[in-house]
């Protein structure tokens, strides 16, 4: 059941859209303006075109200096944010599952494969985002293991996450399922992101791109920034999901339970009692005609 703070911001849920919006517009624009930047660069056609794009996006931000890899050509930049783009919004994808009547098929048990899966990935690149950072410390970073020690700790971790979120949890339903999970990977990138940052800045004056910490800074930020799109589609549906699990009014909240209208007698919107078929928390308003939608 979504808590007091879910339904707080709830209310707020336009704002907090906005502001999500614009932090994914312009993480998503820095990719998307260097790989045009970079596109354009040879083509005195487009000279104007680029200097334009000049003033909106620093040079080289693309994922150049990630565990210690430097791109030099064109060709390797583009390729680099395009498959980052790439697997951010599929990841996304498959993590939230959408699809019609989305908000019906959340208060199910089940635990899709494909979202355990992507929520292990994301764990996993916190987890070698701090061994990252500790190898850092340690001053291993630059040696030649360091990239074998993140390789295995990722391959690992990814298992080992994956398992722990597949297991069947007889507490959570499919919505709390991912409630929970996008609030561990938002606070542990967070707190990857708290003590990376400040080690990055104050260690080595300017942002070193071949350090270990500019990796941890890099990859909280990515996982922060992504935790944001679920947060607020869960938020948006949180709602929904109340009267959906307590045979309430999708729109007023009123209490359906016992009522044979077709109608909600508080506000008068359409009661639609196959949206009531899966919830698991609490029976459901009995319907019109029963035998015609058990068949359904």
């Amino acid at each position: 059941m979504p808590t007091p703070t879910m339904q707080y911001l709830h209310r707020w849920r336009h704002i907090l859209l906005a502001l999500t919006t614009l932090l994914v517009v312009l993480a998503v624009w820095l990719l998307i303006a260097d790989i045009l930047h970079r596109f354009i660069g040879r083509s005195p056609t487009y000279i104007t075109l680029k200097r334009h794009l000049s003033y909106l996006v620093a040079p080289d931000m693309s994922l150049s200096g990630l565990f210690g890899f430097t791109f030099k050509s064109t060709r390797d930049h583009i390729i680099a944010n395009t498959a980052t783009l790439a697997i951010f919004f599929s990841s996304l994808w498959f993590f939230l599952g959408p699809q019609k009547d989305w908000c019906r098929a959340v208060v199910r048990r089940h635990f899709p494969t494909s979202a355990a899966c992507c929520a292990a990935l994301l764990a996993a690149l916190i987890t070698v985002g701090f061994v990252a950072l500790a190898l850092d410390w340690l001053g291993w970073w630059q040696s030649e293991n360091a990239l074998i020690i993140c390789a295995v700790t990722a391959t690992i971790a990814s298992y080992v996450w994956f398992i722990k979120l597949r297991q069947p949890s007889k507490k959570y339903d499919r919505f709390i399922h991912l409630i929970v999970i996008t609030y561990c990977l938002f606070v542990a990138a967070g707190v990857l992101t708290l003590i990376a940052t400040p080690t990055q800045i104050y260690h080595h004056h300017l942002f070193q791109f071949t350090k270990g910490s500019y990796t941890a800074m890099i990859l909280g930020w990515a996982v922060m920034l992504w935790t944001l799109i679920p947060s607020i589609a869960l938020i948006w549906y949180s709602e929904h999901y109340r009267a959906l699990t307590r045979g309430l009014c999708i729109k007023c909240m009123y209490n359906l339970k016992g009522t044979q209208s077709e109608t909600c007698p508080e506000c008068g919107h359409p009661i639609d009692r196959k949206i009531y078929e899966n919830s698991s928390e609490s029976d459901p308003p009995e319907p019109l005609d029963p035998p015609a939608w058990s068949l359904q």
